[in-house]
Order: structure tokens, then sequence, then C-alpha cells
């Protein structure tokens, strides 16, 4: 009698084993699929910003020139200037709405999902 619930408690403690294995498993799995899903989406969202700024600043230097054929260039390079001191501070301003926000929704829908 005592070898048999021996066998049984010997069965308990490998099935309780083999769960927790599995579970450390699982949660290491889940772990690294999730980092490499930040780290892809990081990686896009640099490659975007690297090749969007690159646009910005020959769109910039294309809106100064056209605009210091009629006002001088000393004014056009002013004008765009200012431009992106008032959208500075939009971003600023609204940066909770703008940046926060959306970052943490990603965040907490990528590791929560």
């Amino acid at each position: 009698m005592s070898t048999n619930k021996e066998s049984k408690w010997a069965t308990l403690f490998s099935e309780v084993k083999t769960y927790i294995e599995l579970n450390v498993e699982n949660v290491k799995l889940t772990a690294a699929e999730k980092t490499v899903r930040l780290l892809s989406a990081l990686a896009v969202v640099g490659m975007i910003a690297f090749f969007g700024l690159l646009a910005f600043v020959f769109l910039s230097l294309a809106i100064g020139g056209f605009i210091a054929e009629a006002l001088g260039a000393g004014w056009a390079f002013t004008i765009v200037c200012g431009f992106y001191l008032l959208l500075m501070l939009c971003v600023v301003l609204f940066r909770r709405q703008l940046i926060v926000n959306p970052v943490a929704r990603f965040i907490t829908k990528l590791f929560l999902s």
C-alpha cells in the first residue's frame, strides 16, 4: 500500500515539475516574442523617422528657396524657422496626446495581449 502511495506522489511530483518547466518555457518564449515585436517596431519607426527627416530637410530647403525668390533669402529662412518653432511649440503643448498616449497604448497592447 505504501509503494502505491509513493508511486502516486512520485507521479504527482513529476507532473508538477513538468508543468512548471512548461510554464517557464512559455514565459521565455512569450518574452522573446514580445521583445522581437518591440525591437522590430522600433527599427521600423527609426527608419521612417530617418527617411522622413531627410525628406523634411529637402522640402524645407525647397520651400525656403521658393520664398527666397519673392522675399529674399533672409526673410525666407526666417519664415521657415518660425514655422518650425511654431511646430515645436505645438508638439510640446500636445506631447501627451501626440507622443505619450500612443506609445503607452502600444506598449500596453504589446505586453498585455
